[in-house]
């Protein structure tokens, strides 16, 4: 059974379609897959880092994935993947507020499946840090921080 995107919880590579993505992916190896966002000034740890953004979305087990990724100067730091179920109404805002537990509880259900169990906010792995989050916007994502992400492992 081919899979659309799945985590490999014995070294947090993403395996998105034919694609291995791991912390030594650059962004000209994704270039054909994913939209490449303009490079910005981001503070990170007080120091002003070139960040740059990369959004790909992919159809699998009935679900839509979007997948990007953050780069601080051009090294790969975080992926951040959001899962929308067709079965889950969000159109309308009433139907957005009324459904953010049920998305909660399929981004950590599908993390659970790839990774094991996600105490609550995150857990540590000896390749990263993995969790469920949700933003000042209410949007759901599963978060994955690499060993190249000094903001993440400095706190």
């Amino acid at each position: 059974m081919h899979v659309a995107i799945s985590i490999d919880p014995k070294n947090g590579h993403i395996l998105f379609g034919q694609l291995e993505i791991t912390p030594k992916t650059t962004t000209t190896d994704l270039n054909n897959v994913f939209t490449i966002g303009k490079e910005m000034l981001v503070t990170v740890l007080g120091k002003k880092v070139p960040c740059r953004f990369l959004q790909s979305e992919i159809q699998g087990e009935g679900l839509k994935f979007e997948l990007n990724l953050r780069f601080e100067s051009g090294v790969l730091v975080s992926v951040f993947i959001g899962i929308t179920d067709p079965l889950i109404p969000t159109h309308t805002d009433e139907e957005f507020y009324n459904s953010l537990e049920a998305v909660k509880n399929l981004h950590e259900h599908w993390l659970k499946g790839q990774i094991g169990i996600v105490s609550t906010g995150h857990k540590r792995f000896k390749w990263g840090i993995a969790g469920v989050a949700q933003d000042k916007s209410d949007n759901i994502y599963i978060y994955l921080h690499n060993r190249n992400n000094t903001w993440a492992f400095d706190n």
